[in-house]
């Protein structure tokens, strides 16, 4: 991101999650897991994240 010039961009990371902490339906321990609290808090953020990008 820095060499693109871009200034303004953040990276977030949620502890406990990996590949796969969405999916309901996964169920790979250490591997692919659902983590519903990191879920629902990815999915806050990317809401929140559209919102800005995507506003009028």
């Amino acid at each position: 991101m820095r060499s693109a010039g871009v200034a303004d961009w953040q990276l977030l990371s949620y502890g406990g999650a990996v590949h796969s902490f969405t999916d309901p339906t996964a169920r790979v321990k250490g591997q692919a897991e659902y983590h519903p609290l990191v879920a629902e808090r990815a999915f806050g953020q990317m809401r929140s994240f559209f919102g800005e990008v995507l506003a009028d």
